[in-house]
């Protein structure tokens, strides 16, 4: 009976052991198809988006909904661009967001390495006070900012879309728990060296933290491209119209072109996926830096 046990022992392990692989792999097969369900879900919107850009109007409300047009209408592009101004708004959003990322890269960085690497008297006060902005609603200060602009006679200008997006706690916030992150000993050898607080922050900091400002860059991008409420408050030439402002000034009170609409939404996506094609590593990165700890 002792040989029997010590000979059944091993093929029961054995099973157990494909029985566990087999369970692994259902698993991981029925993640994998949730997975890929998830994502069919979520580009099915963008689908019905650059379908309906191709669309005669009359496709646009018909039911059960035409999700192939018979014709290409690319004339809804042109009349996007030249009739309702896409093409104008398009060159001034991709004007207002590339200042606007450079311009928060630069307060950011700056901000994030005094308060992470410079010993002052009051910096950890000063940095929860510049922290505690972000618990005030946008809403509450588009009045006393349109305020300061309208007294500086900046309405109407680029300089009115600007401004605002140049600071940022958030960003000062990622890129300081970042800066903490690397070692004090090497701002210790720079100085060593015959180096100062530049060359530290230039040469050491800067370098040792692309993923932090590869992160910070993808979402000062993405907001700057999309926001909405402060051009609206801002602008009023058409001449200086954004993309979202130019898409939602599309929508009439009694008919909405759609198909064009959908034209200038195609067109004003596509900086967007050709960023995230160009950048899909820094664009995970941020969503793990967003959550990082100091």
């Amino acid at each position: 009976m002792q040989e029997r046990s010590v000979i059944v022992s091993p093929l029961r392990s054995t099973s157990a052991r494909n029985a566990m692989r087999r369970g692994a792999i259902i698993r991981a097969s029925i993640f994998h198809v949730a997975l890929v369900v998830g994502a069919i879900a979520m580009l099915i919107p963008f689908f019905w988006m650059a379908s309906t850009s191709f669309k005669a109007l009359a496709e646009t409300d018909v039911y059960p909904p035409v999700w192939v047009p018979q014709t290409l209408h690319w004339e809804n592009y042109v009349e996007a661009v030249l009739t309702y101004g896409i093409g104008r708004a398009f060159v001034n959003s991709l004007v207002v967001t590339i200042f606007v990322l450079i311009g928060q890269l630069i307060t950011c960085s700056f901000g994030a390495y005094a308060f992470a690497r410079l010993r002052f008297p009051g910096r950890d006060a000063l940095f929860l006070g510049y922290l505690a902005t972000m618990m005030i609603p946008h809403e509450v200060t588009i009045i006393p900012m349109y305020g300061i602009f309208w007294s500086l006679r900046l309405i109407n200008t680029y300089a009115a879309l600007i401004i605002p997006g140049l600071f940022s706690p958030f960003g000062t916030f990622l890129l300081r728990q970042f800066f903490k992150q690397v070692p004090l000993v090497l701002d210790e050898a720079i100085r060593i060296d015959g180096g100062n607080e530049w060359t530290s922050y230039w040469h050491i900091v800067l370098p040792l933290s692309k993923s932090a400002l590869g992160a910070l860059a993808i979402f000062t991008f993405l907001g700057s491209w999309n926001d909405l409420f402060w051009p609206l408050v801002v602008v009023d030439k058409k001449e200086l119209f954004t993309i979202p402002l130019a898409l939602a000034m599309m929508v009439g009170q009694f008919v909405t072109v759609i198909n064009v609409q959908m034209a200038g939404a195609t067109l004003s996506s596509l900086p967007i996926i050709v960023a995230f094609l160009l950048a899909q590593r820094q664009f995970i990165s941020s969503i793990v830096l967003s959550g990082v700890k100091g």
